[in-house]
């Protein structure tokens, strides 16, 4: 019962979706599952259903029939040589479509289902993925260098224009520049100050008290106004 159903799957999957398939062209299983209604179904159950069934053979036959169906509604025959499927399903082709190369376990799994007529034309592409990546590397490694040697030269310009200074030569940068404020201060108090001349001409006393303490012959006191009688 459960291989009729399998079959009877496998007419209505479409060979365009991706998302019904494996990478190597095999049903996939979860697909089915839902299509037939199985909750547990494996790999050998789906292959003792029809073993040759995969995506290439359902490809081939659904492309015979729309063929078929042309020609009766036209009357006239189609060239087998006018269809282009533009859909390279070789093994190699199948390995190309990723964007990089598999890992290890991966590729092994993907190997072990290549047909023997694919091998060397497996082994060509990854003879050309692997000059392109050397390819690349050197690219990289070119790239890599100029940046060290601009590194450089930009480095050399820092140590050169700007020194970079010690905690102690911190210090006594900060100490030499208030040593200038102060010196500059005093600078400009000196110049002002010599626009008066000696502090010894400056002389705070009114003249009055200047002459008192001279002491002249008329007296050394100070005059003082008689009160009115």
């Amino acid at each position: 019962m459960s291989k009729a159903k399998i079959v009877e799957a496998f007419a209505g999957m479409d060979a365009l979706d991706d998302d019904q398939w494996t990478q190597n062209g095999d049903p996939l299983v979860d697909y089915l599952k839902e299509k037939t209604g199985i909750e547990i179904l494996t790999r050998q159950e789906i292959f003792e259903a029809d073993p040759s069934f995969n995506r290439k053979k359902f490809m081939d036959g659904g492309n015979a029939e729309e063929a078929n169906d042309q020609e009766e509604a036209s009357g006239e025959k189609v060239n087998d040589e006018e269809i282009d499927l533009e859909i390279d399903t070789s093994s190699a082709g199948i390995l190309a479509d990723f964007d990089e190369p598999l890992p290890e376990k991966e590729f092994a799994q993907f190997l072990r289902g290549v047909p023997k007529k694919d091998l060397e034309e497996i082994e060509s592409l990854i003879t050309q993925q692997q000059t392109e990546v050397t390819r690349n590397i050197e690219h990289l490694n070119d790239l890599r260098n100029r940046l060290k040697m601009s590194l450089m030269f930009v480095q050399s310009r820092i140590k050169t224009e700007l020194p970079m200074q010690s905690n102690p030569e911190a210090i006594r940068a900060y100490i030499d520049s208030q040593n200038q404020q102060r010196a500059e201060r005093s600078a400009k108090q000196k110049a002002v100050m010599s626009q008066f001349g000696s502090l010894k001409d400056i002389n705070p006393h009114s003249q009055l008290d200047q002459a008192m303490a001279r002491k002249t012959k008329r007296g050394g006191k100070r005059p003082v106004r008689a009160l009115l009688k």
